[in-house]
């Protein structure tokens, strides 16, 4: 199967169109070739038809959100991983739904699918540091899905400030942001996590599906380069690096990059 078209096919639509679930799955899948998709697909329809006829009494928007959480966390068993909080398997949404445990926005994965499911209007919301949800309806009510844990404004505030961030801009911390944000932070939180532990073909691989879903990402292009040379792969780092400059010719690491294409054209000629 060609999860690389399926997330191209995915990104490719109107956000609101995006399968968040499937995109999230073609991630996992192209970094665990041992994924089980079949299975994932019935877990998650099974949590969902089981929310539906446990949940069926509509409340007000923070009941349900309560419920919600008690469903997940208490009926379902999920945990935020806070033992191994950087294993790659709390990015993976299959491992995520059978060990029961992930880190924030895996676990906000799991309350947007089953929130839907229930009639929620649920969206992430990109904070510092630590992800979280939010259901609209009446009123709306924030959720940290690490903890299963209904927020405060004050509480909001709290992490804000804890996460050295101005609170005049909790606002705009408010807003849901899109369903490829989402992904691009799944992406780069396993970018860093496969960096940290030297495997760098994993790491770059992450680098790539995010170009995918913003080709002219900056700071992607440079730590292809960088994984590239360090892969051994010169002429691609040296082809990456063009890109990057053709970006910003004037900008004022130019030069430097210039001088680093240089190198690494050296160096393949060396070794000819």
């Amino acid at each position: 199967m060609d999860y690389r078209q399926r997330f191209l096919y995915q990104i490719s639509l109107e956000d609101k169109s995006i399968d968040l679930m499937e995109a999230a799955l073609c991630v996992a899948a192209v970094m665990n070739p041992d994924i089980d998709i079949k299975k994932t697909r019935l877990d998650l329809k099974r949590l969902a038809e089981t929310a539906r006829f446990q949940l069926k009494y509509k409340g007000d928007t923070e009941d349900m959100a309560k419920r919600l959480c008690q469903y997940i966390h208490q009926d379902q068993g999920f945990i935020g991983n806070n033992e191994d909080f950087y294993d790659p398997r709390n990015s993976f949404l299959d491992q995520v739904l059978e060990r029961r445990q992930g880190i924030p926005i895996t676990m906000a994965l799991v309350y947007i699918h089953i929130g839907r499911a229930i009639g929620l209007d649920i969206r992430g919301l990109g904070f510092p540091g630590h992800f979280l949800v939010k259901a609209t309806g009446e009123s709306e009510v924030v959720i940290d899905p690490f903890a299963g844990a209904i927020l405060s404004q004050e509480d909001c505030y709290k992490r804000l400030e804890k996460a050295l961030h101005p609170t005049e801009l909790l606002p705009a911390y408010m807003r849901p942001i899109s369903a490829k944000n989402i992904l691009a932070r799944i992406l780069s939180n396993l970018k860093l996590i496969y960096m940290k532990k030297k495997e760098f073909e994993s790491s770059l691989t992450c680098c790539q599906w995010r170009l995918l879903i913003d080709p002219d990402n900056a700071q992607d292009i440079l730590d292809s380069a960088v994984l590239l040379e360090k892969l051994e792969c010169s002429e691609s780092a040296a082809t990456e690096l063009e890109r990057l400059l053709s970006m910003a010719p004037e900008a004022r690491v130019a030069p430097t990059i210039r001088a680093k294409i240089a190198s690494l054209r050296e160096n393949i000629n060396r070794l000819h």
